[in-house]
Parts: C-alpha cells; structure tokens; sequence
C-alpha cells in the first residue's frame, strides 16, 4: 500500500499533508553533507506519492486505468491514462486534465521542488549537495489541491466525466512507449483513439504550463477537424506563447479562440491582462508563483469552463488558415484596377484643351493655340500675334514661355526675342523655363523625364500620373494642377522601409543598419488644416516583393516602379523573398526547477508565400516570435538547469560527457514543430540556433555565480586532462616512431641477413663443387698413377729380367770385369761435374781389359737397354 510505503520512508499523510511521523514538516535535507542520498530519498518520496494520488483517483475518484497504445501487443511497452467508467460512452462532456512538463500523472506540480547547489569535487565532477530553494504543493500546502483531486471533484459535481493524461511517460526502461513518443504526441494519441471516437461531442480541457503546448499541437494536427468539440481550454501559466503581449489585439494562433489562460501575477485573482502574442485572453492567476495558479484559479477555471459549456459557442476559425479575404497574386507586368497607373485617365484625353506631348511642348502649344481658337467664337487664342522687335519690350529667351494676361486669360510666346505690348489688354506677367512646370493663368504644361512621373490633379479633382511625356493644357472650367514631380528610381533615403528589428536584438545587430525592404513615398496635398495623400509611389528591389490591399483583396506586385492613386488600394507592406536571418533574445523560459533561462537566438528563415503571411501579420518576426517561444519553452521546460550550467557557450569549450547536450536536444524536438506552425504563415525556417544562454532573475543570478565557478574549475580540469592526453599521445607517438624505426633495423637486417645468406649458399655451392672437382680430378689422378706405377713396376720387372738374362749370358770372367766397370762408372758419376781426369801410361793387361771391359760393359749396356732383344725382334 502507498500509505505503507511512506511510513517505511519515515512519512504519513495528515490533514492532506505530507508529514514526518512525529507530524514535523517534510525536509529535504536527511542527512548533512549527503547530496546523492538526499536526492535519492526525494525520489522515493516522490514516486510514493504518485502511487498514494493514483490509488487515491481510483478508490475515491472511480476513475479506471485504460493502457495506451490501446491495442498494444505482448511484451510491448505501455503506458496508462485515468478516465471516468463511462468517459467514452456518454454523452456528457468530457473534460481533459493535461499536466505540464515532468509531472508525474495525477499532478498539477511537482511534489517535492528543489535546486540543488552546484560543488566540484577534486575529480572535478559536478555532484548535488544541498537544496538551496523549494516550493511545495502537495507537500506543504495540500495533497488534495496539488493533485487533481480537487479537479476531478469539480468536474464530477458539475456533471462532467474526466480523462487524466499522462503525458510525460515516454518511455520505458529506455524504450519509448508507441504513440507517446513525446508529451504532444501522447496528447494526440489519446485523443485519436479514446476521444475522437466516444460519444460525447462536447470537450473541454485544462492544461497546466508546458499542457498548453500540448493542446497547441493537438489544434494544429487536427486543424480543420476537431474545433466544433472542443468547447474551451483553461490554460493555467501555459508556456504556448511565451510572455509576448500582443499590442494589435488580434488573435491568431490557434488557440486564440479557444482558451483562456490564467497566469502568474500580482494582480487580484481573474484581472484581465490583455493579449499574449498568440492572442490568447490573459487573466491573473491571483499568485505571482508558476506552480500555484492551478490551485489558486479553480473557482475561475471552471466558471469560464462552464460558461462554454452551457453557451455551446463553437470555437472560431483559426485566423489566416481559414480567412475569408481572397488573396489575388497578380504578376507586375499586368495592370491591376487601383495600381501602376501611369496613363492618362480617357477622361482627361477626352478634355478639349488638355493636349499630351507625342513631339515638343511648342508643338502641343500650338495644338493647344489651334484647339482654343477653333473652339472660340470671338478668335480666342493662345499663341501672340505679336511680331518680335530688335531692341526694346519683354525678352523671351530660348527655352522659356513669356505669358501676358489678357482679360485674365492667357497669351504666350514661344519663339525666343523682344515683344512689344500695344495692347491695353494686356498685361506682362513673366517668362517661364519650359523644362519646369508652368501653372499661370490657367495654362499647365509640365515635362516629364524618363525616370520622372508627375503627379496631377484634372480640373474635377481627379488624380493621374504621367511619366517619360509631358502636356499643355488649359482650364477653361477649373484647372490642370502639377501637386509634385518625382523621380521614380530615387524616392529618397527617407522614404526607405526598413526590416523590423525584433525585441531583444543583441547589440552588435542593433549597430548595424537594418536592410531596406523598400521605399514608398507619399504625394500629399494639403486640404484645410490636414495633409492628404492622393498618389504613393513604389520601388521594390530585386528578390523583393510588394503587397498591397483593394477592399478584402491581397494583390503582389513583383520587383520594379509601382504607384497607387486609388483610393480604395492600400500599401500593406514590403517582404524579401531572400533567406533571411535574425538574432534576439527570448523572453524567460523556465527549467524543470523554475529556474527562468534566457536564450540568445539565431533565426534563419525564408518566406515563401508573402500574401498568406499578410493575411495573419505585418511582418516575417512577429508570425514567427510566437512559434519559436513556444518550442524554446517546450526545449527548457524539459530540462533541468543543469544542463545550462555545463558549458559557457554553446557548441562548448567543456565537452559534455554525463548530459546529453540539450542544444540537439532543442534542434530535434523543436525545429520540427516550428517548421510545422511557420508554414502555415507561408515561412520556411532554415534553421533555430541557439547562440548563448544566461540565467534570469535574483535565483538565476545567484546560479550563474555558482555556473561561472563550475564552469572555470570545469575548464581547468577540462585544460588538465587536455594537457595530460597531449603529453600521453605525445610519448606514445615517440613510443610509435621508435617501433617504426626499430621496424625498419628489422627491414635493413632481415635484408642484409637475406643477403649474406644467399652469398654464404652460393660460397658453400661453389666451395662444394670446386671439392667435388677437385676430389674427382684427384681420384682420376690416384687411378692413372695407380695405372702408371702398375706399368712401371711391370717394365721395371721386365728390365729386371731382361738385365738377369743379360747377366746369365755373361761369361763368368767378364762378369766380375763388367760388375767393376759399372762400380767405376758409378763412382765416376759421383765424382763432381768439374773432375779432370789425367791419362797415364798403362800397361799392356791394362789396356786389354780395358778393351775388354769395354766390350763387356757395352755388351750389357745394350742388353739393359734392349739393343739385343731388339735385335732378336
């Protein structure tokens, strides 16, 4: 039970209000110095409190749960509204509660509302501590009046059924909930499929501050479908418009003539306060406080909606969509009745002296002389018949008119030289410059250049133009008046109109001078004591356009020379068609806390349809100043005033890590909606920036001293941290370029290392091939000298045997003779080279055996060296 769940939390409700157990009041703070746990514990309280409302609503109330999407599948996310039993099968009316911006569904303001002050820790986060301001409704003034208790209860004795909405439930566990996507969205959900289809033709509805915003897209969405059943709408505080007065008093949004809306003031309880920029009635709430004017207006609220109950008035047509002025867009080339009239009136042709230039003004003089004398009885002429004298009379020089009068009429030379007046008739009046207008004695003539018009008045009153001509004419009955000639491509800088600046231009617009849009110069002739304009002359820059008005008809004329000098055609303004661009302040917009924000805004925007924007406003600024406070309150209200505190300026110098930044939050969630309403006044927005925000007010102040500290230490850290990853990515790309330069000793040494390989392969092949030559090249010599050691062994065997078969055949004698002559020889051999030998006397034995000796050693030299057995062969 909710009741249970309070009393865990240390709470119970007494006499309608939220109590601690011992009966002391609600506190924020539970423990000293605990931030986070307070907030949390506020939470808690909170969501006990939505649940006690919720039982409360359907045990006391009868309301019943419905769920929404109503033919959601299973598993699928859901949402819940609160409506009577028989809410869609009656017939009586049915009166729609709306609450505003993150109220949870049964509430008219938030429970508990605290703004929590602003430390830095030494990580230099941002964490909440203390609360520094509250208001409370349902916890210190009423459960019953805080809620919509009191609400459903009014409704129910007057007879109505209720459905109480649940607007803010968008999500669940991260998973937006089908057809209440957003606030508006789950509006319009509910309302085409419950409301639309029940029984009941007649619904009324209060909606409560962002409620309004609600209902404002539900009208336009629908627009054209669902005014005649929706009989009124209280607004209370309603953000839908800003805090715009509207001075002209006219209504043209398009809640305008469906709601009342009773807002914050000083003034007593239901006071009018004019108009809002949206023309919605404004009355006083009877409190200066946002979160209290539901309570404190109920008495006003349901009167004016029983009022509209019980007149059954139809809610009017929205004012431009459906107005019944038919606009007449006529291209500049074409004539239009009551514009560019720079021809002579047939009327003015058809007059007998009024002769237009087709040559020179002597030649229409003359014309004009032939034209008054064929018409007078009694020779009355223009031109003098007096002949030119050399010396003496009045000169007329060349390019002039002399003018005498005569009976009051006028007579006139044109030829240059010296006249002589006989005529007591006639009386020297002037000569007068043809290039300059003439108006004398009923004779006007006038000369035009080519980008001149003249602007004159016929002798009936009537006003025409001429330009690039002139005439001579002469009034007869009444006269020909030049009121004024102007130059059609100069009308003067003082005849400029300019681009409306809005309320709240920031200063460096505000130097600059704003574009010209356009000149208008008035031609007035003064008529008693007043001045009156009879013709008014256009010049529209390229790229812009021109709008004027003949009785209920818009009509455009396009860039170029324009000029009205009908009375019933008036100027309604000059538009660019040009892409356009403002910036201004908005007025206060207030954050989930109440924490009024200003924001400094950029409007880009271009107008498309001119004349549907005349039928609804003056100007591009003022359509457009509705619609774009209304989606700033729409993005503020959303958000907690933390979010404003984060950066200085937007698109910011401390990145936003923990919030998503509410500028795209602003972008996504307004734009859209903006673009929607603005093209209903046939504008096309570009874009909606916002340039800068500050914090209003005395609280506002105080928290954007706070913000400014926040944000200076936000920087530092922010500068810190900058400073730290700069130094980190700085040694981590030291760290990057030694491994790139270790990477390439790699390279170089994987590639020496490739090279000395294959050059130690290709040494070690060719080592290998030179020792496999030289192996085999040594086995081919070991085999042959094997070879030759085996032949010489065997020829030294046969020597062997050849020189013992020698000796065998030796007789014996000479054997012993032959073995002592070889001895000799031989010992001759090692005797030196250079040995002399000395012959003696010898003996006659001596000489025999050494013929002897001699023939023996020869004998078996030749056997040794194979005389004999060559020989024997």
């Amino acid at each position: 039970m909710p009741s249970n769940e309070l009393q865990r939390l240390g709470y119970k409700i007494e006499a309608e209000r939220l109590v601690k157990l011992d009966g002391s009041p609600y506190e924020f703070t539970v423990k000293k110095n605990d931030g986070l746990f307070n907030q949390r514990h506020y939470e808690q309280v909170g969501d006990a409190m939505t649940r006690l409302i919720v039982d409360r609503l359907q045990t006391e109330k009868g309301l019943v749960p419905v769920s929404v999407p109503v033919d959601a599948k299973q598993g699928e996310e859901t949402s819940r509204v609160y409506a009577s039993p028989d809410a869609f099968t009656s017939s009586k009316p049915l009166l729609m509660l709306v609450p505003g911006i993150s109220i949870q569904v049964g509430q008219w303001a938030l429970s508990i509302f605290c703004v929590p002050v602003m430390h830095l820790s030494y990580e230099g986060r941002l964490i909440r501590t203390s609360p520094t301001a509250r208001r409370k409704i349902v916890i210190n003034r009423s459960v019953y009046q805080g809620s919509m208790l009191q609400y459903v209860d009014r409704a129910q004795s007057l007879g109505f059924n209720v459905i109480i909405l649940n607007s803010n439930l968008n999500k669940m566990d991260g998973v937006p909930i089908r057809g209440s996507e957003s606030p508006e969205d789950h509006v319009h959900y509910v309302w085409k499929t419950l409301i639309e289809p029940c029984a009941t033709r007649h619904v009324l509805a209060v909606a409560h501050s962002f409620g309004g915003v609600c209902m404002q897209s539900l009208l336009m969405r629908e627009k054209g479908k669902i005014e005649d059943r929706i009989l009124g709408i209280a607004l209370t505080d309603s953000v839908h418009g800003g805090f715009f007065r509207n001075p002209s008093g006219v209504k043209s949004n398009v809640l305008a003539h469906h709601a009342v809306n009773w807002v914050r003031s000083d003034a007593p309880l239901g006071e009018g306060d004019g108009l809002d920029f949206a023309g919605v009635e404004l009355r006083s709430a009877g409190t200066d406080q946002h979160d209290e004017t539901t309570v404190v207006a109920i008495d006003e609220v349901f009167k004016y909606l029983q009022e509209q109950y019980e007149a059954k008035t139809k809610r009017a047509e929205m004012k431009g969509a459906t107005s019944t002025a038919a606009a007449t867009l006529v291209p500049s080339s074409e004539y239009v009745p009551g514009t560019d009239d720079w021809t002579v009136p047939a009327s003015v042709l058809a007059y007998k002296f009024f002769v237009p230039l087709s040559s020179t003004l002597a030649a229409a003089l003359k014309e004009l002389d032939a034209r008054m004398i064929e018409s007078s009885s009694d020779e009355f002429h223009l031109i003098t018949r007096k002949t030119k004298r050399p010396l003496g009379g009045e000169c007329v020089e060349a390019g002039s008119v002399g003018v005498w009068s005569c009976n009051g009429r006028p007579v006139i030379a044109i030829d240059p030289g010296n006249y002589w007046n006989f005529s007591v008739r006639q009386s020297w009046v002037g000569s007068f410059p043809i290039t300059q207008p003439i108006d004398v004695l009923g004779l006007t003539t006038v000369l035009v250049g080519q980008s001149e018009a003249a602007v004159v008045m016929d002798p009936t009153n009537r006003i025409f133009v001429i330009r690039n001509s002139g005439f001579a004419a002469y009034g007869s009955e009444g006269r020909f008046k030049v009121i004024e000639i102007v130059d059609t491509l100069n009308l003067g800088d003082e005849h400029a109109h300019h681009e409306s600046r809005p309320p709240g231009t920031n200063s460096n617009q505000s130097l600059s001078k704003p574009a010209i849009l356009g000149w208008k110069r008035d031609v007035k002739i003064t008529v008693g004591n007043s001045r009156i304009t009879v013709a008014s002359f256009f010049l529209v820059p390229a790229n812009n356009v021109l709008i004027l008005q003949r009785d209920n008809d818009l009509i455009l004329l396009k860039a170029g020379q324009h000029v009205i000098t009908n009375p019933n055609t008036s100027f309604r303004g000059f538009y660019s068609l040009g892409e356009r661009q403002t910036t201004f302040k908005t007025q206060p917009a207030y954050t989930v806390e109440g924490v009024p924000v200003v924001l400094n805004v950029n409007l880009r925007y271009r107008i498309h349809d001119p004349m549907l924007l005349t039928l609804n406003y003056n100007d591009a600024f003022t359509a457009l100043a509705n619609p774009a406070q209304t989606a700033v309150n729409a993005v503020v209200s959303r958000l907690s005033y933390l979010q404003f505190m984060r950066a200085q300026k937007l698109g910011g110098d401390v990145p936003d890590h923990h919030i998503e930044p509410w500028l795209d939050a602003f972008k996504n969630a307004c734009l859209r909606d903006l673009r929607s309403q603005a093209e209903g006044y046939g504008i096309t927005v570009e874009s909606f920036d916002v340039l800068d925000r500050e914090l209003d007010g005395a609280l506002g102040k105080d928290l954007e001293k706070q913000s400014e500290q926040v944000l200076r230490n936000q920087v530092q850290a922010t500068q810190i941290e900058l400073q730290n990853h700069i130094a980190t990515e700085t040694q981590r790309g030291r760290l990057e370029i030694a491994k790139v330069e270790a990477e390439q000793k790699k390279t170089v040494a994987d590639a020496d290392y490739y090279v000395n390989t294959k050059q130690s392969d290709a040494l070690y092949y060719k080592v290998l091939k030179a020792a496999e030559a030289e192996a085999e090249s040594s086995e081919l010599k070991t085999v042959q000298e094997v070879k030759n050691i085996v032949n010489l062994a065997g020829a030294k065997r046969t020597e062997i045997e050849v020189i013992g078969a020698a000796y065998a055949q030796v007789p014996i004698g000479h054997a012993q003779a032959m073995q002592l002559s070889v001895f000799d020889v031989e010992k001759r051999k090692a005797l030196p080279e250079k040995t002399i030998y000395f012959a003696g006397d010898s003996s006659e034995v001596n000489a025999d055996i050494s013929r002897h000796t001699k023939d023996v050693v020869s004998a078996g030299l030749k056997a040794a060296v194979g005389w004999k057995l060559g020989q024997e062969n």
